[in-house]
């Protein structure tokens, strides 16, 4: 069946998939075409710093778009693992349910198929106890013989019942011990969720220093002034650097999230 749940991650993988062609074309950090005039006569009369420049800025173009493919990718990792997880938490508490069920059932079924037995042998060592308080010797044998009549019937209810509740409380055991080691294997996320997170903070303080750097950069565009421009842009090129290796450290943290979200359901039970 089909949840709301994940008709929204379809929908949202949908949406990623029609938003990345386009975002491939969407460099924050890009000259307009007045300062990229301006940009291309800078060090006109040195060939070599004029490469240099066209070097730097096409580095920073194309780091803005490799960032912009990372993002994309660690989203879509992201909510597919997530998913993956849900689905796998929930299986977690239905290891072995229909044999506990079952196993139940016939535990219950198994008590009031001997409770008559059982109620009547308790009345029946009542009224021996009775007898023998009232002395009375004709009595007493009686409800002995009757006692002596069903114990071995009643022997082999106890033992019925004890087995069963006994492979009840050895499934329930067993269950429980997936549950835990499966779930002991989930917890192995929490580390890398909170390396993800350092890697997020790490990349977004980059990204504030790349504003500021920016800002610094367009005045020298207008200015002519190519050596400072290219100081610059090398400043920037290495942020954009960072992000995208921080970028790279969290697609690859997802990936081992991945692959312990595998090797977990790998541990449930077949149905």
């Amino acid at each position: 069946m089909v949840t709301l749940r994940h008709l929204f991650v379809f929908v949202l993988a949908l949406l990623l998939a029609a938003i990345v062609p386009v975002a491939a074309w969407a460099a924050t950090y890009e000259l307009s075409p007045t300062m990229k005039t301006s940009f291309d006569k800078m060090a006109a009369d040195d060939g070599k710093l004029r490469g240099k420049l066209t070097e730097q800025y096409g580095e920073i173009i194309a780091l803005q778009q490799k960032d912009i493919d990372m993002e994309a990718a660690i989203k879509s990792l992201h909510y597919r693992n997530e998913e993956a997880e849900t689905i796998i938490r929930k299986q977690i508490k239905l290891i072995d349910a229909d044999k506990l069920d079952k196993l139940k059932k016939d535990v219950e079924q198994t008590k009031a198929r001997y409770k008559p037995l059982l109620d009547s042998y308790t009345a029946v060592n009542k009224q021996v106890a009775a007898a023998r308080s009232l002395k009375n010797k004709d009595l007493s044998a009686i409800f002995r013989m009757q006692a002596e009549s069903m114990k071995i019937a009643v022997q082999l209810a106890k033992l019925d019942m004890k087995g069963k509740e006994a492979a009840l409380k050895k499934a329930k055991d067993a269950a429980s011990s997936a549950q835990k080691k499966i779930s002991a294997m989930l917890e192995d996320i929490r580390p890398h969720e909170t390396k993800i997170k350092a890697e997020k903070s790490a990349a977004s303080n980059v990204k504030k220093s790349v504003a500021s750097g920016w800002k610094s950069f367009t005045p020298l565009v207008k200015a002519g002034s190519a050596k400072p421009a290219s100081d610059s842009l090398a400043n920037l090129v290495s942020q954009f650097r960072q992000i995208v290796s921080h970028k790279q450290n969290i697609l690859n943290l997802e990936g081992k999230i991945e692959g312990i979200l595998t090797k977990a359901k790998s541990q449930l039970p077949s149905s």
